[in-house]
């Protein structure tokens, strides 16, 4: 902790400025470069946790300026320094046009932010595994025709609404779907029902050989 006293950040429930109340103390200066690159890792790593896979460079930089109090230079070039030590990863994105589910189209738009490494390694992993399901066969699941589908929920509803009804026939038509939704809203009983399917249609396909 002497050596980096930002290296608590690390620890559940201790913020960057608790870290910076014990830098000072031991008498690390404002505009210290690893103070500075701490910030912005913190800032970065923060992001993740919140939910997001990357910050965008403009609101990295605002709210590197706010919690340093630094000059922008300083960040920029702590910002350089993390990326050559392979802590951040530069996203880009190309322009492009948004189109909103009503078709309407908006302008084009380029967007540039920062990915903490953890985080980019398992977006690429869990990219990388749906490109493999995708693109290859089925392999541990039989793929169900729609007759048999139908016919299962046509006999077993399981209490499921109408939006419940179609996520559960999606999910069993596609080699990849994600099941989203707020509390309450019946993820947990379309998943129960989804087992019962694959065990009363195993089942059957087991009694007919």
């Amino acid at each position: 902790v002497k050596e980096d006293p930002y290296i608590t950040t690390q620890v559940r429930g201790i913020s960057f400025k608790t870290a910076d109340e014990i830098a000072n103390n031991l008498g690390i200066k404002q505009d210290d470069e690893s103070r500075v690159r701490s910030g912005i890792r913190f800032l970065v790593q923060e992001t993740t946790k919140n939910g997001n896979t990357y910050i965008n460079s403009l609101h990295l930089l605002e709210d590197a300026i706010k919690l340093l109090d630094v000059d922008k230079s300083l960040i920029v070039t702590a910002l350089k320094q993390l990326l050559e030590l392979g802590e951040v990863v530069q996203n880009k994105i190309e322009d492009k046009y948004l189109v909103d589910r009503y078709k309407n189209e908006y302008k084009k738009y380029k967007v540039q932010g920062f990915t903490d490494i953890k985080a980019f390694k398992a977006e690429f992993a869990v990219a990388k595994e749906l490109h493999r399901i995708l693109e290859g066969s089925f392999t541990q699941l039989p793929p169900f025709t729609n007759q048999e589908i139908d016919k299962y929920f046509d006999v077993n509803r399981d209490k499921l609404d109408e939006s419940q009804l179609s996520a559960a026939k999606t999910i069993l038509s596609k080699k990849v779907a994600f099941l989203t939704g707020g509390p309450g809203t019946g993820k947990t009983h379309t998943i129960k029902s989804l087992l019962n399917f694959f065990d009363i249609i195993s089942k059957d396909k087991e009694s007919k050989g």
